[in-house]
């Protein structure tokens, strides 16, 4: 039981843990963009 528990806990966090990376990925992108866009319109 104990570790049938430890295992999904496991995996919950590693799932989190790929989509706080896939955000933080997605926010470093975007402002990114916005600073390519500030050179190019500035």
């Amino acid at each position: 039981m104990s570790t049938a528990l430890n295992a999904l806990l496991t995996k919950t966090l590693q799932e989190l843990a790929q989509r706080c990376q896939r955000l933080k990925g997605s926010e470093a992108s975007r402002k990114s963009q916005v600073m390519i866009n500030d050179k190019t319109c500035g």
